[in-house]
């Protein structure tokens, strides 16, 4: 008689520990891969910015050191430039799902910053010089930022 209630008994708890199992697999191998898109979003968003420099880096020095960069460098870089201006864009319009919304408002107030550079005039060094320094602040803050949304130790 033991062994007509022990052996149901036994199934049962085989099975709920079997499904209580696999539910706990499943919400780990979803968080994992959210976590993985998560950190795709912003390597993506980060090496934009880190290409974005490029083209004012490299037009600042050429004013400075007062030499002129060739039609196939300037090519060059005018893609590298749209290429990551396409990028940012897009992560700050469509990153909602995966960025942070302290993420979000930095790629915003770069994009601000970006157009205020572009209309503020003086002379061509300071320009390029300032858009560097908006894309470093923007590149530096998104990084710390992506270091704690992601809970990466630094």
């Amino acid at each position: 008689m033991e062994n007509a209630v022990a052996i149901p008994a036994g199934i049962v708890i085989a099975a709920v520990s079997a499904w209580i199992t696999v539910q706990l697999s499943l919400r780990r191998f979803r968080a994992e891969k959210w976590w993985e898109m998560k950190v795709e979003a912003y390597r993506r968003v980060i090496e934009a910015l880190h290409d974005a420099t490029k083209y004012p880096e490299a037009h600042f020095d050429a004013v400075v050191g007062g030499y002129k960069i060739s039609d196939e460098g300037k090519k060059e870089l005018r893609l590298i430039a749209r290429k990551s201006s396409v990028e940012i864009l897009r992560a700050t319009e469509t990153g909602g799902l995966l960025l942070s919304s302290r993420a979000l408002c930095r790629l915003r107030k770069y994009q601000v910053e970006r157009m205020e550079v572009e209309h503020s005039g003086g002379d061509i060094a300071s320009q390029y010089d300032l858009h560097l320094g908006a894309i470093n602040a923007c590149l530096n803050d998104l990084i710390d930022i992506a270091r704690r949304d992601l809970k990466i130790d630094g």
